[in-house]
């Protein structure tokens, strides 16, 4: 009698649970919008506003204030890729859930030009030279649950900002850089692709001036601190995720490098002006 209890209790635990994984897999919610459009999958959750429905591997989120009904039928869930596209706002299901992306980016472009030279309290203007800029960095935005979020990013540079002498251009100052950056700013998603960002960056390191003068003694020079301050807009466009990325940053970028001179004389380059870097990352 035992023996019997024992196959008849494994028999309906058995029975139960066919009959969960049938009835899950054959009844489907129906939701009928005022469009006419029909929506067909599961409904895993609900608010004052909105429900949330699994369809096939994706999910929609559904404004109450567009539904005309909802029935449960017994039928199968429609796959998919077989359901109609709907103009219904919908987005991947994010309750609870922080949308993190996370860009490694190479960088390449220009840096500010050298306008000013401090020596021995007395300043001279520079004429502007072509200036470059390589950097590597990491970005992070926290979307949260809209399509804006805050930006957050942190790399190393390596920079040169070039100058020349007003009335004898051939005298020219390259000041050659290296540090640290940080960026706080803000992410904006325009869609599952692009993106556009605006930024304010910090750069601190040190940096050397190179002086070149031809036909004249030229003494020598030692490193000292270097400070920059940015401020950057891009538009970046990531063709998959994870995947790899393509962007362009304007900008406008100030810069204070120090540095000895002959090992006697403290001397200062300033300058400032517009930035353009071409962007190539890949998005985790």
């Amino acid at each position: 009698m035992s023996i019997n209890y024992r196959v008849l209790r494994i028999a309906s635990v058995i029975l139960f649970g066919a009959l969960f994984i049938f009835a899950s897999s054959v009844y489907a919610d129906t939701i009928y919008l005022k469009d006419g459009t029909m929506i067909k999958g599961a409904v895993k959750s609900e608010d004052e506003k909105t429900i949330l429905i699994e369809v096939g591997d994706t999910w929609k989120r559904v404004d109450k204030s567009n539904i005309e009904s909802m029935t449960k039928d017994a039928v199968p869930a429609v796959p998919a890729d077989k359901q109609a596209e709907t103009s219904v706002p919908a987005q991947q299901p994010n309750d609870n859930i922080s949308q993190n992306v996370t860009d490694i980016r190479f960088k390449l472009g220009t840096a500010a030009q050298i306008d000013k030279l401090t020596e021995n309290g007395t300043s001279a203007d520079l004429n502007g030279e072509t200036s470059s800029n390589i950097q590597i960095e990491v970005n992070t935005i926290m979307y949260g649950q809209s399509n804006a979020g805050l930006l957050l990013n942190a790399g190393l540079f390596v920079r040169e900002h070039s100058g020349s002498n007003t009335l004898t251009p051939q005298n020219k100052i390259d000041y050659n850089a290296v540090g640290v950056s940080l960026g706080i700013g803000m992410g904006i998603k325009a869609s599952d692709h692009l993106h556009f960002e605006g930024k304010a960056e910090l750069g601190l390191g040190a940096g050397k001036a190179k002086l070149t003068a031809p036909g004249q003694p030229v003494g020598s020079t030692e490193s000292g601190a270097y400070a920059s301050f940015s401020l950057i807009a891009g538009a970046y466009y990531t063709f998959s995720k994870p995947g790899f990325q393509i962007g362009l940053e304007l900008g406008a970028q100030s810069f204070d490098g120090k540095f000895k001179y002959n090992g006697i004389y403290e001397e200062e380059l300033k300058g400032a002006s517009g930035t353009a870097n071409l962007v190539v990352g890949y998005r985790f």
